[in-house]
Parts: structure tokens; C-alpha cells; sequence
């Protein structure tokens, strides 16, 4: 569970201490100790949340973005806690820039490149349209996965680079 739709019981927040990292993964550092503590979480269906959706692209890429750079926080707490699929938008992130620079560059590659990028986004494009029945939705689902993907890439490879390269704290 996530702190934006969680409630604790005094005993969970008196053992835990609550938060102890204000921002950057707090949400998920304090589910992680609670998991470790052996206390139980569980989901109440019909429990109503309500949560600030993002309006904008822009928005949008700026909360994403963040969560990369969030779970690069979290690693510095508990190491185990990083798997390779949190690695994944990082390196499609790279793979993008490669297929880019393999393009400006007219690089033999470039067409493996664009062929699996076209592939990609088809697959994208034709399961929102399935699911959606809407055209629009299915081309706004493109914008929105490449966003999602490079936002959080970014994000991840920044502090990646900041708190584990060069081992610099948090700002």
C-alpha cells in the first residue's frame, strides 16, 4: 500500500516510527518496514480514495519523473528492494537516444531501430484502441507511454548517477 491511500493502526505507527524520510519514496520505505515488522496490510474494496489526477502532460511527466528518482531514495534504504524492471524505463530511455543518434547519423542500425519502434508503438497504439474503442485514446496512450518512459528513466538515471555513481546525498 501507498501512504496516499493507506491507514495505520496506532500500534503500526508507534512501532514504525511513521516516516522517516520526508519525500522521494516515503510512501514506499514505510510499506517496505511495515512488511519487515511482520505487520499485515490488506485492501478494504469498499473503502472510497480519491486521488488528484495530473492535467497535463507536463504534470504529468513531473510526477513520473520524480518516482524514478524515488526509487533510487528507496534503494538507499533497503538495496534488495531494487529489481531490474525498475531498470527497464532507463534503459528504453537509452535505447530511444541510441535510435535517435542512429538516425541523425544514418548508422546501418537505424533500421532494426525503427522497425522495433514502430513495432512498439502499434502494440501500444492497437491494445488502448481495443480497450478503449477510441482512436484518440489510443494515440494519447502513445504520448503518454513514451512520457511515462522517459520521465521516469530521466528521473531514475539522475540520481542513479548523483547517489550511487557519485555517492552525493539528497538534496
Amino acid at each position: 500500500p501507498r501512504s496516499f491511500n493507506m491507514g495505520l493502526s496506532r500500534e503500526v505507527y508507534q512501532k514504525t516510527g511513521g516516516f522517516i524520510i520526508t519525500r522521494l519514496g516515503e510512501d514506499i520505505e514505510l510499506s517496505i518496514r511495515i512488511h519487515k515488522m511482520g505487520f499485515k496490510t490488506g485492501l478494504i474494496p469498499e473503502a472510497k480514495v480519491y486521488h488528484k489526477r495530473r492535467t497535463s502532460f507536463l504534470q504529468f511527466y513531473k510526477q513520473i519523473h520524480f518516482f524514478g528518482r524515488a526509487r533510487i531514495n528507496i534503494y538507499k534504504f533497503f538495496p534488495s528492494g531494487l529489481k531490474a524492471v525498475h531498470f527497464f524505463p532507463a534503459v528504453f530511455t537509452l535505447c530511444l537516444a541510441f535510435s535517435l543518434i542512429a538516425n541523425l547519423f544514418n548508422w546501418p542500425i537505424s533500421e532494426l531501430c525503427n522497425v522495433l519502434l514502430a513495432i512498439f508503438i502499434l502494440l501500444i497504439f492497437f491494445h488502448s484502441w481495443i480497450r478503449n474503442k477510441s482512436a484518440k485514446v489510443a494515440f494519447l496512450s502513445i504520448v503518454a507511454a513514451f512520457i511515462q518512459l522517459t520521465a521516469y528513466g530521466l528521473g531514475f538515471m539522475q540520481d542513479f548517477w548523483k547517489r550511487i555513481i557519485l555517492n552525493k546525498s539528497p538534496q
